[in-house]
Formats: C-alpha cells, sequence, structure tokens
C-alpha cells in the first residue's frame, strides 16, 4: 500500500481574515527602563556595637540579645541560659527555657521525646518588666527605618 500525499487544492483560496482592530492600533512603544543608580539614596544602617556583659565577646546579633538582671546591659541569649543552669538545681527530665518578656521558667517534661506534656517548676524573672532599656529602644529605631 502507498501512502497517499495530501495535495492542497489549488481551487481553495487562502482566507485572509482583516481586523479593523489590528489595523488601528499604533505600533508598540519601546518601554523606558529605569537605568540603575549606584546606590546614592540609600544609607547603610550601622547597628551600635555591644559586648556581652557576661562573656565580653562582641555581641553579633543584637536582636537576639536580652538585657542583663544587674547591669542592664546586653549579653548573648546563650550566657543567660548557661547562668541560670548553673544557678538553678536541675532534676531528671528539667530545663530552663524562655517563656517569653524577658521571663525564663524551669520546666519539667514527662517524656523529653514528646514536648507537648510539661510543667512549669519555677517562674524566672529575668528582665524587668516595663523597664524601657535604651540600647533596645535605639535597635527598635533603626529598625523601623528599613
Amino acid at each position: 500500500m502507498k501512502k497517499k500525499k495530501f495535495k492542497h487544492n489549488k481551487n481553495q483560496e487562502k482566507k485572509t481574515i482583516y481586523d479593523d482592530t489590528i489595523a488601528k492600533k499604533e505600533p508598540p512603544t519601546k518601554k523606558k527602563r529605569m537605568k540603575k543608580n549606584p546606590e546614592k539614596n540609600i544609607k547603610k544602617i550601622v547597628y551600635p556595637e555591644f559586648s556581652c556583659a557576661r562573656c565580653g565577646l562582641p555581641i553579633n546579633e543584637l536582636s537576639s540579645a536580652i538585657a542583663d538582671k544587674e547591669t542592664g546591659l546586653p549579653v548573648h541569649f546563650k550566657c543567660v541560659i548557661d547562668f541560670l543552669t548553673k544557678s538553678e538545681t536541675l532534676n531528671e527530665k528539667e530545663e530552663i527555657i524562655y517563656i517569653g518578656n524577658g521571663n525564663f521558667a524551669v520546666i519539667f517534661f514527662e517524656n523529653p521525646k514528646i514536648r507537648k506534656k510539661f510543667k512549669i517548676i519555677k517562674l524566672i524573672q529575668w528582665e524587668e518588666k516595663g523597664k524601657d532599656y535604651p540600647w533596645k529602644t535605639e535597635i527598635a529605631d533603626l529598625a523601623s527605618r528599613v
């Protein structure tokens, strides 16, 4: 069997449809591209440098720092946890956890693998409630400029 090739019928006319809207359209205009300006208007935010009141090392992330209980200066979050772990007597299945607003708690977990069930054994207020620390307000002001 031979395959038949499709031959275009010469008698058929090619139909072209003209749309009035296409003919009336104006040629497309080029979009203006904004030139990249060197960073003239953008000012780099420089955070103040603080060192930890507990260990003396510089604090790289001020947003995660917490105020020292005695001096009010910023300290590493880890330094506070380490200090509280040494000062509190923890039993088996107990941990010190940050619960917010400058407060920590000694928490007992029935099963350490399942952290949904726990009991708060002791609350530890670290930062004074309602006190404004000048270094925190300075960071908040810088962050609000962004």
